[in-house]
């Protein structure tokens, strides 16, 4: 990489921007269309755009579509944010063979320019950097452009660009909520304004509100629809990544992204460039999947002065979910790993006061034995005491510590061993096993609704527990793409039973006697998930036993749930697991 001029670092001219940036951020295009009219419009001249707006998954979706479309030999232009320690990264060009960060001399060069072209007028850093974005782009012949919305789409500095090959949104949920609004509704209309008339727009796993707002904004500007769940949809068989649309069926690798996450962001990665028109080969999609790269994504670290400081025998896990949803994600993914081999989980936690630091916490409630909170290098930095403290309130133990360095040795001296064992702190110590039978499972043909109706081919698992057990970790997850959704913890007592109605598109949850009581409704699941779930007991801690209950579930009637626009195809779902405490 070269290097920048030596009167004008990249760091210099950021400095100079951030006197211009406005003292309160007010989402507008104007400034951006001041500045790009002055530099001649260079979003009129950039290669065919996917463009990508969502809270979560962002990143993970443009990483699998490069690394497919550069695994077809296309020239992949790629324009993420934020950046993780340079800023370099959000500018990726594309070339012949793989692409490559754009160097500091020639972003410097591309800064300046825009600077130049705003001359004193505010402008805010993301507005130019998007411009610059955009020369450097025009400039560099490239097959496609990746395009990531910055802040929620309406308002965004990169919705300018006048017809994109195809508008796809990831997964929404809260966040930013001062600026997009404080109901996923609101924040869903934000993001669907990148949709165009006549662009397909690709719809990923959403919950029901976000989902009924994009649908009916697809539908008013004249995109046309590919939903997940109802044009195509992406599951994991066998250790295998099955997606199936209109267009037929691959077969494909497991992503190389750790998390069942990526399963929906591989998914989603695949029908957006179906949708956007690319012909790619099969072998171009599963070398993608294999190549991936997505840093700070549940990344294990494997080198590093941190592995070097971390316990013996101890993994390492860097991922940078923020808001609620990311929380969710990563709680998931801890989970996965448990099972797979059981250690005790200490999160390291830093958190601007911006971010909804008792949402995000809450989902490691029973699963984290410990959190250390360390600061952030930002003036927006909540203090490592505020982060434990929160974290102590909602019933996870939590220090603080001064950095990286410092959480580390705290690990360290907490003398945690594989089996989660704290020397000298019986608090860390699982509890012990008793004599209650396990639950029994059985599929019945059909059941009775509290209306009397009933539902043919719809298979039930049917769960009695003995005595008395703790059903924890996935709000009933016996769905693999359910499970994790949600973390709540319920006690079931004097062997009540419950009856987990398994279909296409939804999870039904049912209770005999006072269970009932137990359940409420819920209106943050997706459309194809439980329209109940469990909410009790969140602080109840100790060791679960994987009991591990598999069970294929067919390609059966829809009966439940959403209505369905015409033509859309049923799925298929397997329960994966069920965790007792015993």
């Amino acid at each position: 990489m070269t290097k920048p001029h030596v009167d004008a670092p990249i760091d210099a001219i950021l400095a100079r921007l951030l006197a211009l940036h406005p003292k309160r951020i007010d989402l507008s295009l104007d400034r951006m269309w001041h500045v790009l009219d002055r530099l001649g419009h260079p979003e009129k001249s950039l290669p065919p755009v996917v463009h990508v707006a969502g809270t979560n998954g962002k990143g993970s979706t443009i990483a699998f579509m490069r690394a497919m479309l550069e695994a077809a030999g296309a020239r992949v232009h790629v324009y993420t944010s934020p950046n993780l320690v340079h800023l370099n990264e959000r500018f990726r060009l594309g070339r012949q063979g793989g692409g490559e960060l754009v160097s500091d001399a020639d972003l410097a060069r591309a800064l300046e320019t825009c600077e130049r072209a705003n001359g004193d007028a505010p402008i805010t850093v993301f507005e130019i950097e998007t411009a610059a974005a955009f020369i450097l782009f025009a400039n560099q012949a490239a097959d496609v452009l990746l395009l990531e919305v910055g802040l929620g789409g309406r308002l965004d500095a990169t919705n300018v660009v006048p017809q994109p090959l195809a508008s796809v949104i990831t997964p929404i949920s809260m966040d930013h909520v001062d600026f997009l609004g404080d109901t996923l509704e609101k924040i869903a209309g934000e993001k669907a304004s990148i949709m165009r008339r006549g662009t397909p727009a690709v719809i990923g796993r959403q919950t029901e509100g976000p989902q009924s707002v994009l649908i009916r904004h697809a539908e008013e500007v004249g995109a046309a629809l590919h939903v997940a769940g109802q044009d195509w949809m992406a599951s994991e068989e066998r250790g295998r990544l099955v997606y199936q649309d209109r267009q037929g069926l691959l077969d494909l690798p497991s992503p190389r992204l750790f998390g069942r996450h990526q399963i929906d962001n591989a998914g989603l990665a695949v029908a957006a460039l179906r949708a956007g028109g690319f012909r790619l080969p099969t072998s171009a999609y599963e070398e993608g999947l294999q190549k991936v790269d997505w840093p700070a994504r549940m990344q294990r670290l494997s080198a590093g002065p941190l592995v070097a400081r971390a316990p013996a025998g101890s993994e390492i896990w860097l991922d940078g979910g923020h808001n609620p949803d990311g929380g969710r994600i990563i709680a998931a993914a801890l989970g996965d790993l448990e099972e797979r081999v059981s250690r005790p989980v200490v999160l390291v936690v830093g958190m601007l006061a911006t971010k909804d630091l008792e949402g995000f916490v809450r989902n490691f409630i029973g699963l984290a034995r410990r959190l250390i909170a360390v600061p952030i290098a930002s003036d927006k930095s909540l203090p490592p005491e505020a982060i434990a403290s929160a974290a102590r309130t909602i019933g996870i133990a939590a220090d603080a510590a001064a950095g990286l360095t410092a959480a580390f040795a705290a690990i360290t001296a907490l003398g945690l061993d594989s089996v989660g064992k704290g020397a000298g702190d019986d608090s860390t110590k699982l509890p012990p096993r008793s004599n209650a039978p396990l639950p029994t499972l059985r599929l019945n043909p059909s059941y009775s609704s509290d209306d009397g109706s009933r539902g043919r081919g719809d298979p039930l698992l049917k769960l009695r527990l003995g005595g008395s057990a703790d059903l924890a970790r996935g709000h009933l997850a016996v769905l693999e793409n359910h499970q994790g959704r949600d973390r709540h913890h319920v006690v079931f007592r004097g062997g009540l039973g419950i009856l987990v109605d398994i279909e296409l598109d939804d999870l039904h949850l049912a209770g005999e006697g006072a269970f009932r009581k137990l359940l409420k409704r819920r209106r943050d699941h997706p459309a194809w998930t439980a329209p109940f779930g469990p909410e009790i007991d969140h602080h109840r801690l100790g060791g679960f036993e994987y009991l591990g209950l598999e069970i294929s579930v067919g390609n059966l009637p829809n009966t439940h749930g959403t209505p369905r626009r015409p033509g859309h195809f049923g799925r298929v779902r397997r329960p994966r697991a069920l965790y007792v405490r015993t």
